[in-house]
């Protein structure tokens, strides 16, 4: 389990030192989602060299599914719970995840599923690839990471003593190396809290999402 401590006194200081250690660490994963991709085969691509494999099993394998809830559930914490219980938003988000694996490909909009085993341990991450316009391209990935993968995020960080809330999202990358258009976001579980409120293992220590908006013509 990783500990994890309160965003409150959290200063700017130690959020940049964080983005420092988080690129060392994950930085691969992140580039290879800010690829910019003319097809999400490209995308797809860029991430299989980082260990990422694309998942056609069907039905997913349960830990499969299960991993691709909590980004859901990330997004919801961090933001607007819209007055739902934790709970209720886990069940809402198993029915939602179900249909992940049954999306048909559009020609603008494209979906994969990858997994990859780190130190043994399993991570999951749904590639998003869009086309809104015919000029602009966009491509999210949510991932659910294993504790070695997160630890290894974690090493030059200090983060404060205190409370330890659910999630704690932190800058991932540096923000000043960033191309435009794109953005990367770590978010720490604290598996010991979830796994007793939800009575439920939690099969992520942490989810990353990055996303990257681009003209294609300009590639």
């Amino acid at each position: 389990m990783i500990r994890l401590t309160a965003i409150t006194g959290f200063a700017l200081g130690t959020v940049l030192a964080a983005s420092a250690g988080l690129a060392q660490s994950i930085d691969a994963t992140i580039a290879a989602c800010h690829t910019k991709a003319a097809a999400v085969e490209d995308a797809v691509a860029a991430l299989s060299g980082e260990g990422w494999a694309v998942v056609d099993e069907r039905p997913l394998p349960e830990i499969v599914a299960e991993q691709l809830v909590w980004p859901q559930l990330v997004f919801y914490f961090t933001g607007d719970t819209g007055g739902e219980t934790l709970q209720a938003i886990l069940d809402l988000q198993r029915k939602t995840v179900a249909g992940f694996a049954r999306k048909v490909d559009i020609d603008q909009s494209k979906t994969r599923i990858l997994t990859r085993t780190t130190e043994d341990q399993p991570e999951t991450l749904l590639l998003a690839w869009q086309a809104p316009t015919p000029n602009m391209r966009l491509i999210t990935c949510r991932a659910s990471l294993s504790e070695a993968t997160t630890l290894s995020a974690l090493a030059a960080i200090t983060l404060p003593a205190g409370p330890q809330p659910d999630f704690l999202p932190l800058p991932a990358g540096n923000p000043l190396t960033a191309a435009p258009g794109a953005d990367a976001t770590l978010t720490l579980l604290n598996t010991e809290t979830l796994s007793e409120k939800l009575d439920t293992p939690v099969t992520a220590n942490s989810v990353l999402v990055t996303s990257n908006s681009f003209d294609a013509e300009a590639q």
